[in-house]
């Protein structure tokens, strides 16, 4: 999933709290997905076909808790190289209507992309960067901006996805 439909699930996400009070399902879904160049890796665009099942709730303090497993199968058209991304993860989101900012807390298996003007692992990001990482992270998104203003992984980088789906790694 791209940091922009991350974004805006995480958005709907914390809208449909306020709107539709505790939900639940753990159904399994699946889809397919066409990035652009520079939406998911900076020069290519990439294809993805992706099943996922889960269960969310709302948890006290107004955070909403999620526990995925799912597949994400990248391509692209102008290299022969896939990769292959199996998540298993638990997310809790916090909305800060003060600060307007959602904080993540993600424990587990999983992929995370960062924009221009994001902080990503290594600091400021200066272009599109997708990972697939497993341990602890948490980071904050500033929903005026649509920019993760913080960072932090206790864990690993598994992969740089970009680098694999262009032959580089």
């Amino acid at each position: 999933m791209s940091v922009l439909l991350r974004r805006a699930i995480a958005s709907a996400s914390i809208l449909s709290l306020g709107l539709l009070g505790p939900v639940s399902s753990a159904n399994a879904d699946e889809f397919e997905v066409e990035y652009p160049a520079g939406e998911f890796c900076p020069d290519f665009t990439v294809y993805g076909s992706i099943t996922v099942k889960g269960s969310d709730k709302i948890l006290p303090g107004d955070r909403f808790w999620e526990h995925n497993v799912g597949t994400g199968i990248w391509t692209t058209a102008e290299f022969d190289h896939t990769f292959t991304q199996r998540s298993r993860y638990a997310l809790v989101t916090t909305y800060d209507e003060a600060t307007n900012d959602l904080h993540f807390t993600v424990d587990g298996r999983y992929f995370i992309g960062f924009y221009p003007g994001d902080i990503g692992p290594a600091g400021p990001v200066t272009e599109t960067q997708t990972y697939s990482v497993a341990g602890h992270q948490t980071f904050t998104l500033d929903l005026d901006t649509n920019k993760i203003t913080a960072y932090s992984l206790d864990g690993e980088i598994l992969a740089d996805i970009c680098a694999v789906l262009a032959g580089e790694d």
